[in-house]
């Protein structure tokens, strides 16, 4: 995984829980340029089983997310970035977000999967 996230993307994804890594599995496969962010701190990690996934019924929250990343970063356009959104602002079409540690990064899309409670702070 890189461990930079300057630079311009198709789509940024925030959050990297199961709507996020699907959205970046399909876009990786369509080769479009994706950043995956995500703090690495899922609700769900005390969570001993997660259900409704075919084929994966009953996997723990930490073995799903594994596969997942497997499977997407078969896809040399999707990059992960453990860290934190501090501001996203949009204009023309495009959008700049500020990342902890002094991140710049330019998107044409973004999407937000980070569940019922996330927030940029």
């Amino acid at each position: 995984m890189q461990n930079t996230a300057n630079g311009k993307y198709d789509v940024v994804i925030v959050g990297g829980g199961p709507a996020g890594l699907h959205a970046a599995l399909v876009l990786g496969r369509s080769r479009r340029s994706v950043l995956v962010i995500d703090e690495e701190l899922p609700r769900n990690r005390v969570t001993r089983e997660s259900h409704g996934f075919l084929t994966r019924d009953g996997i723990t929250p930490a073995e799903f997310r594994r596969i997942a990343k497997e499977q997407i970063l078969k896809y040399p356009s999707v990059t992960f970035q453990t860290t934190k959104v501090v501001s996203a602002t949009g204009h023309d079409g495009n959008f700049l977000l500020h990342l902890e540690e002094d991140m710049i990064v330019y998107t044409r899309k973004l999407l937000f999967a980070t569940g019922d409670e996330g927030r940029i702070t």
